[in-house]
């Protein structure tokens, strides 16, 4: 890794390249676990174009004595269109992006000190942070992290990732506390003139996130949560998608997230989620989001486990606003073995795009 300058010796890079890539084989041969799943979406836009998104990532974890853990995993992207088939600003799917070969999403080693999990290492902020049941059922992009956060700032967010500190305190059995503390600009594996191992807050800034959430798990159960960002750089993200670095300048995001269950009988269940972010320190990009849901699980029918779910959400940008509206289901069709169709209706500056998707997911995990 280099501290303070962006010049960096080619061989070095070479160098520590090879070593994750030999640490990524080491673990998936010694690890205890191996895990793999598989997401592919044919997506379709009604007025236009249709286009074919594959991730593949895989994960492996093995234990370091009593209390300590090497943690690894990989993303793998492919896509049949090189540009998006539809003008939305907060992209409709969660796991659109430029097609990678190879992508590091962990690599680092995770300290359990009592009720305390620290890790050091190589991370991005969704393997912790905007993860519920709620949020993960719905493909649109903002319900697996605010537009005020990943619209702003350059930080280790899917499908990049960065050099991290990552502390995760479980105060008692309703209370979380994570804090992190992110190199501010995150990179590719492989990516010339960069490195994902990178430290350099002088040029690239710090990026700091937390939150604090309680659970109640009586039987109308809920997540209440609650965080914010600090960074010492603004970053500008305009509609055409043009990225720059600012002037220095400490600038703040919070959000407030809940989610209720509002009526559980047996296996089925209703749930609301609401969610509120505001970036009011940056000069472009967005500013404010809201957004509503409800889920209903086992719902429709109880012969298999399916969650049907709706929402919609308001992104206020320094260049307008959208709107973005989407309808899913989701049905556990065999162990591991997920159908979801979905449909996406979104409205901005740029026109109104109706958006047809499918997307089928498996996974399995296997002790070695």
């Amino acid at each position: 890794m280099y501290v303070g300058s962006k010049t960096y010796p080619q061989n070095m890079k070479k160098i520590i390249l090879l070593l994750a890539g030999y640490t990524g084989i080491v673990l998936c041969i010694s690890a205890q676990t191996i895990g793999t799943t598989y997401t592919t979406e044919v997506q379709y836009n009604f007025k236009s174009s249709a286009n074919w998104v594959n991730l593949l990532r895989f994960e492996t974890s093995i234990d370091i004595g009593k209390s300590g853990r090497f943690d690894y995993a990989s993303i793998h992207i492919l896509k049949t269109s090189a540009q998006p088939i539809a003008s939305d600003w907060q992209t409709f799917s969660n796991i659109e992006e430029t097609s990678m070969a190879y992508g590091l999403a962990i690599l680092g080693y995770t300290q359990k000190i009592r009720d305390i999990l620290l890790f050091t290492g190589i991370r991005n902020v969704n393997e912790d942070y905007f993860v519920s049941p709620c949020t993960a059922l719905f493909t649109n992009s903002s319900c697996g992290i605010f537009p005020t956060i990943s619209a702003n700032y350059p930080l280790g967010n899917y499908p990049l990732s960065a050099m991290c500190i990552h502390l995760d305190y479980k105060l008692n059995n309703h209370w979380q506390l994570q804090y992190s503390l992110y190199n501010g600009v995150a990179h590719k594996v492989f990516e010339k003139g960069n490195s994902v191992f990178s430290i350099c807050p002088s040029q690239e800034g710090i990026f700091n996130i937390s939150e604090l959430s309680y659970q109640q798990n009586r039987t109308y159960h809920g997540l209440y949560s609650g965080g914010f960002t600090i960074h010492n750089r603004l970053h500008s993200n305009n509609e055409n998608g043009e990225q720059t670095l600012e002037e220095k300048k400490i600038n703040f995001s919070g959000w407030f997230y809940l989610e209720q269950c509002l009526f559980k009988k047996n296996q089925k269940e209703i749930n609301l989620l609401a969610q509120y972010s505001a970036n009011l320190s940056i000069n472009m990009g967005c500013k404010r989001y809201t957004g509503f849901g409800v889920t209903l699980s086992n719902i429709v029918f109880s012969s298999k486990e399916n969650t049907l779910g709706t929402f919609i959400n308001c992104a206020r940008y320094t260049y307008g606003r959208e709107v973005s509206y989407e309808l899913t289901w989701k049905i556990c069709m065999k162990r591991n073995f997920n159908l979801q169709p979905a449909f996406h209706f979104i409205n901005n500056k740029e026109g109104t795009f109706s958006i047809g998707m499918l997307r089928t997911s498996y996974a399995f995990s296997l002790p070695l």
